[in-house]
């Protein structure tokens, strides 16, 4: 599970400013970075201040107090929190953050929610969004940023 923040037609966008198109996309690139680790650091955060109103549940000596559905999942080994990563590539103005996490496809899981059985087990995941609620609450935060980065290379 991953999101993408990608500049439309940034090729052509670029081809507009023939005079200085290193400096947009370094510029541009590097504000697509820090929106994408201050994305990372809200879905982080939202893990931390979910509120412990879910069902209590032991794992490895320990219990937990899970969140409820409909808001972010809660802290508890800290796997989830500790597999967010970033790629970018500069070339197609795209960063990417996603989690290392594929399988199971856990992020994904509690972002979408799951409902599936077997005959070994049954799983009934209602969603705990984490991913699109910090992405919603950023988004002006992140436009703000690449135009100022686009400003900053014309002047």
């Amino acid at each position: 599970m991953s999101m993408k923040v990608t500049i439309p037609d940034f090729k052509r966008i670029l081809v507009k400013f023939d005079n200085i198109p290193e400096k947009v996309n370094d510029n541009v690139i590097a504000a697509l970075v820090e929106s994408a680790s201050d994305l990372r650091n809200e879905m982080i955060d939202s893990m931390g201040n979910s509120p412990a109103i879910g069902f209590p549940y032991k794992r490895g000596g320990k219990t937990h107090i899970a969140s409820a559905p409909g808001y972010p999942p809660r802290k508890d080994s800290g796997d989830l929190a500790n597999s967010f990563e970033i790629d970018i590539n500069s070339l197609q103005g795209t960063v990417e953050i996603g989690s290392t996490i594929k399988d199971p496809d856990y992020p994904k899981f509690l972002e979408e929610g799951v409902d599936w059985w077997s005959s070994e087990t049954t799983v009934n995941l209602l969603p705990r969004p984490y991913m699109q609620p910090a992405l919603t609450k950023l988004t002006p935060t992140i436009e703000n940023k690449v135009m100022n980065a686009i400003r900053k290379s014309i002047k």
